[in-house]
């Protein structure tokens, strides 16, 4: 059986770490101008939410990376395969974001405005936790 009370604390702990304030700050920013060209590009040349999401997210990946890595993350580490890694973890949360984007369009009838806001966290919550324990791990 699963004990509840030590996951939670250590959630509690992970979540509470000032590594997870900074990656919200920097996803902020990232957020703010993923959005931007999601919408200028649906706006403007009517691009499909695929491709428009694709844009988007493809845009500040360079950005996020050298940004959580030498702030959020404080890695002193310059193996080529780190970058790697990120890209590996940013997979992996960018189709659980569009997962959640394509649902709400597709089977909630959200606005696909809407929905790509929607997909956010879970994006967040996966490049967090892939980022602090896989990516930019601390070596003891």
């Amino acid at each position: 059986m699963i004990k509840i009370y030590p996951l939670i604390s250590r959630l509690k702990k992970t979540f509470l770490h000032i590594s997870f304030r900074r990656y919200l700050a920097v996803g902020l920013i990232n957020t703010s101008i993923t959005l931007s060209i999601i919408y200028l590009l649906k706006l403007t040349i009517n691009l499909n939410d695929i491709f428009a999401n694709v844009i988007g997210y493809s845009a500040g990946l360079t950005v996020s990376f050298f940004v959580n890595k030498k702030w959020t993350f404080n890695s002193k580490s310059n193996n080529d395969f780190i970058y790697f890694k990120f890209i590996s973890v940013f997979a992996i949360a960018y189709f659980a974001n569009l997962l959640v984007v394509m649902f709400s369009i597709n089977y909630l009838n959200i606005d696909s405005y809407i929905s790509h806001a929607i997909g956010i966290p879970a994006y967040t919550v996966i490049g967090y936790l892939g980022n602090r324990f896989f990516v930019f791990r601390k070596k003891n």
